[in-house]
This record gives structure tokens, C-alpha cells and sequence, in this order.
């Protein structure tokens, strides 16, 4: 029982500490303005696993395999939460530079912008 519980207060630390290298140092919270971490999410910061598998030509499979290695080897990409891998895209970023060169890191960053100027024309004017 004491692994299970130490195994869950170290994930909660994992998160906590993904979540503030995700989003941004300080976070302002009022009524009228939209959360920081929905703009992040709007803005391409914060991937769905579909989202990383696209701009990565794999499959959804292959990105949560990819989360659960990176946080296996103490590097997160991402964060697991209610079941759905959230993945950075700056750590996913990050990651392939380290394996494979910023030449891979720049087509990827490609990609990504081209599906963040997709998903921005979706959204447009919707307001939370």
C-alpha cells in the first residue's frame, strides 16, 4: 500500500512539475480573461497526442509511447491526465533535437505551426 502511495504522490509531483514548465511563470487570474493554460492550448503549446502524432507522422499509439519512455527516463514531454497524454509541444520540441538533430527539430517545428495556423482559423472568434 505505502509503494502505491508513494507511486502516486510521485506522479502528482511529475505533473505538477510538467505543468509549470508548460505554462507560463505567472498566471492572472480573473472573471473576464481567459486562463493562461486554455491560450497555451489554443495556441499549439499543449498537443493532444493526435495532434503531436500528426505533426510527427506517427501514430497516436507512437506519441504515448514516446510520453511513457520520456517519463519513465525522468524527461517528460508530457503529462497523463484523466487518461489522455497532454504532450508540450516546446519539451516535444526539445526531445528530438536532442535525438536527431536541429534539422529535424526545425521540420517538425514546421509542421507544428502549420497545424496551430489551422486550428487558430478553426477557433476564431470563439470566446470561453
Amino acid at each position: 500500500m505505502a509503494s502505491i502511495e508513494s507511486a502516486v504522490i510521485s506522479s502528482a509531483k511529475g505533473i505538477a512539475e510538467c505543468l509549470a514548465a508548460a505554462l507560463p511563470a505567472e498566471e492572472h487570474h480573473s472573471t473576464t480573461s481567459t486562463p493562461s493554460w486554455m491560450t497555451e492550448f489554443r495556441s499549439g503549446e499543449i498537443l493532444t497526442t493526435v495532434d503531436a502524432a500528426t505533426i510527427l507522422n506517427v501514430t497516436s499509439q507512437a506519441v504515448r509511447l514516446r510520453c511513457e519512455r520520456s517519463d519513465d527516463d525522468g524527461s517528460p514531454i508530457g503529462l497523463r491526465f484523466a487518461g489522455t497524454w497532454l504532450v508540450s509541444r516546446r519539451l516535444l520540441l526539445d526531445q528530438i533535437e536532442r535525438n536527431n538533430g536541429l534539422h529535424a527539430r526545425r521540420v517538425v517545428e514546421g509542421e507544428a505551426e502549420k497545424l496551430s495556423k489551422l486550428a487558430q482559423s478553426k477557433v476564431g472568434s470563439l470566446k470561453i
